[in-house]
C-alpha cells in the first residue's frame, strides 16, 4: 500500500497526471475507498491546470 501511494506521489511530482490517475484508480478499487484518491488527484490536477490528462 505504501508503495502505491509513493508511486502516485512520484507521478504527481513529474506532472504525469494520467499515470497518477491510473494508479489512484487501482488503489481506490483495492481499498474500496469510494474514489477519494481519484477526487484528490482531480483537485491537484485542476490546480496545476492539467485539463488534457484527466
Amino acid at each position: 500500500m505504501a508503495y502505491s501511494e509513493m508511486l502516485i506521489w512520484l507521478y504527481i511530482q513529474r506532472k504525469d497526471f494520467y499515470s497518477a490517475l491510473m494508479q489512484a484508480r487501482a488503489v481506490d478499487k483495492r481499498t474500496r475507498s469510494g474514489g477519494t484518491r481519484v477526487m484528490d488527484l482531480g483537485g491537484i490536477s485542476l490546480k496545476n491546470k492539467d485539463y488534457q490528462g484527466l
